[in-house]
């Protein structure tokens, strides 16, 4: 039987003592939209004056979070959906049909580097850790998109995007093996619609409790998650 920690109970809204880590490869990266950063940074903002002291950390390899996450998830789901991708697979969504096959003509050394480059990344977040508490970045580089209406790739751009960029922010805490959870944090007007922005929070590994208490503290001080985005 597993004990359910009492996670209510931390949820203080005091973040005195809180070491929060803003990771610089993310919050200032090249690649964020504006808004994105304009919120990102205000929402951070707004967790030092609720008593979190604040400091920079680094992780070098953030940027090859994607890549790395894209080759391990394809490689693992198409060895474990065998009958599915040699039988069944035209059952299933193109984009998805894809990631199959790329996973099983994958070559073993390309999984194997995968996996080698991804120790190094748990080791670079595990040495953010020895001097913060709580790590801070965007969710996304970009506002939530609208929900894709056509299956496929439109370009090599677009096939490349997806090994880098935004989906590097969120590979870290799965490549690390530590929780992570996101909050809204603002809205970004994008043609004509107010769409939301997100600041990711990532803890240490157990460490969920702590997790929890510096996004209810945000969320308790701000009143963007009672907005809904257009439907």
């Amino acid at each position: 039987r597993v004990e359910v920690p009492d996670y209510r109970s931390g949820l203080t809204g005091d973040l005195r003592g809180v070491r929060i880590g803003l990771v610089t490869g993310a919050v200032d990266a090249d690649f964020l939209n504006p808004q994105v950063k304009h919120f990102v940074g205000k929402a951070i903002t707004d967790l030092g004056e609720l008593g979190a002291s604040l400091e920079d950390v680094s992780i070098p390899l953030m940027n090859g979070a994607a890549a790395v996450t894209r080759v391990l998830l394809a490689v693992e789901s198409a060895s474990l959906y065998t009958d599915l991708v040699h039988n069944r697979l035209s059952e299933w969504d193109y984009n998805v049909q894809l990631d199959f096959l790329v996973g099983a003509l994958l070559p073993a050394q390309v999984y194997h580097k995968a996996q080698k480059v991804r120790e190094l990344v748990r080791a670079q977040v595990s040495e953010a850790f020895k001097k913060v508490d709580v790590l801070a970045l965007p969710t996304s580089s970009e506002p939530a998109p609208p929900l894709m209406k056509e299956a496929g790739l439109k370009s090599k751009e677009e096939a490349a995007s997806r090994m880098s960029g935004r989906r590097s922010l969120t590979g870290i805490a799965n490549l690390a093996n530590v929780p992570a959870l996101s909050v809204p944090c603002g809205f970004a007007s994008v043609d004509g619609k107010d769409l939301p922005v997100g600041l990711q929070l990532m803890g240490r590994a157990h460490e969920d409790g702590l997790l929890l208490r510096v996004a209810h503290a945000y969320e308790q001080s701000t009143s963007w998650h009672m907005r809904r985005p257009p439907i």
